[in-house]
């Protein structure tokens, strides 16, 4: 997979609740455990990454000032900040570390089928 993906293609999942529309960023294969992968949707930076055999999706943009966090190092759920080295937690966005105590937003993932999904 790209280090980045532009994803145009919205589609429905077959289990959607209704809810909302899920966007499919790719196949199960392809998310890679410990690899961050950074994703445009929607005009959205996403980063992604599956920890301990989960997918976990949050906002790709430190909230401290404009980095993108694919740019800086990940630790098991914890994503780093390469500008001033914020600390979050992949599984909830919590900021674990200053310069900023703003969460980043998370989304709902599903995995189903093969396929990777998020709820926007």
């Amino acid at each position: 997979m790209k280090p980045t993906e532009d994803i145009n293609m919205k589609m429905k999942d077959p289990k959607n609740d209704g809810e909302g529309n899920l966007v499919f960023l790719g196949n199960s294969g392809d998310f890679i455990e410990d690899e961050p992968v950074e994703f445009t949707v929607e005009d959205k930076v996403i980063l992604t990454t599956r920890v301990e055999g989960k997918v976990y999706a949050v906002d790709g943009i430190c909230t401290h000032q404009y980095a993108k966090l694919a740019e800086g190092d990940t630790e098991g759920h914890l994503v780093y900040c390469n500008l001033h080295f914020a600390c979050f937690d992949m599984r909830t966005g919590e900021a674990l570390e200053g310069p900023t105590d703003t969460p980043l937003g998370t989304y709902e993932v599903k995995e189903s089928g093969g396929s990777v999904w998020i709820k926007l």
